[in-house]
């Protein structure tokens, strides 16, 4: 079970497994151990060291009301070669079957569902 409270503008969010914020650290979503592993904050709250390195990685001006999540992670390990060649594999196998469920849609129709599909992401806010 997930539960959210705001307090301020910043966010208390808790998993289970995961312990809440003590006060004074609003926002932030701790691992029992103590690590901090997500951080909300609004980005009027950002210390301006803080917002300008969030500005420097979007590449953009962050604004006032916007909030900002930063969260850090252990990657998992890279994919082995057998595990890359089977993924492949799965892939192709995948496209393959969605070309034969649609190989009764004439090459017209084709053409013009992609361009509405193309359309739409393009044209979507962001």
């Amino acid at each position: 079970m997930r539960s959210v409270s705001a307090t301020k503008g910043t966010w208390n969010i808790g998993f289970p497994g995961f312990a809440q914020p003590n006060a004074g650290q609003a926002g932030k979503l701790m691992l029992r151990d103590g690590m901090q592993t997500i951080s909300v904050r609004r980005a009027d709250e950002l210390g301006s060291a803080a917002r300008t390195a969030v500005e420097g990685l979007l590449g953009r001006k962050v604004a006032d009301e916007e909030h900002v999540t930063v969260m850090a992670y252990r990657a998992g390990g890279a994919a082995g070669e057998p595990d890359h060649k089977a993924a492949v594999q799965d892939l192709i196998e995948d496209l393959d079957s969605m070309a034969a469920k649609a190989s009764h849609i004439p090459p017209e129709e084709m053409e013009v569902l992609i361009d509405e599909a193309t359309r739409h992401v393009r044209n979507r806010p962001r």
